[in-house]
């Protein structure tokens, strides 16, 4: 599974830069979903957690809380288990 993962990470990467391409992008996650593979939450403002996220970037930011500021990278599980974290940037609020 692991040998998939940089051709998911190109996957992304164009249906980000292509618009047209947003439908593959559910008809993806569905096949992976079946696959027992799916990315791991690193929308804005979701709570960093060290064991599902790889924090490489700090923003600036004042606060107790650390939360994702932007993902760099998907991270996948794979049957529950993290198999490739997710890169994140994180800031404080």
């Amino acid at each position: 599974v692991k040998k998939v993962l940089p051709l998911l990470d190109d996957i992304d990467r164009a249906i980000s830069a292509t618009p047209e391409l947003k439908p593959l992008a559910k008809n993806l996650e569905k096949t992976l979903s079946e696959l027992k593979l799916e990315k791991i939450n690193t929308a804005p403002n979701t709570e960093f957690n060290p064991d599902l996220h790889d924090a490489v970037m700090m923003e600036d930011s004042e606060g107790e809380k650390e939360v994702i500021a932007e993902t760099l990278r998907a991270g996948y599980l794979y049957n529950g288990n993290v198999i490739r974290p997710a890169m994140v940037k994180v800031k404080n609020i």
